[in-house]
């Protein structure tokens, strides 16, 4: 059995488990943030979308985490926040 990498992403540092947090799969994460499987996979890569969890092979993530995610892009697009690129 191959081992996973674990990698640290943004939305893995300093976990808060939520009560009752659920794990969603894929298909609900595509409908909650409106991106294409593949489009969520390469932000994964890029370090700018939740990882999730390998669980028995397959892929979940907590719903907090993509809430957390969804309201990190609207403070970004209302100009709450801006991009570490952009600042200057």
């Amino acid at each position: 059995m191959a081992s996973e990498r674990k990698t640290m992403s943004t939305f893995q540092r300093g976990d808060d488990l939520v009560p009752n947090d659920r794990l969603i799969k894929i298909a609900a994460v595509v409908d909650r943030v409106s991106l294409s499987r593949t489009k969520i996979y390469n932000e994964i890569k890029q370090s700018r979308f939740p990882a999730g969890t390998l669980i028995n092979g397959s892929r979940r993530w907590r719903a907090s985490h993509i809430d957390r995610y969804i309201a990190g892009q609207r403070e970004w697009s209302e100009g709450k926040s801006l991009p570490n690129d952009a600042a200057g």
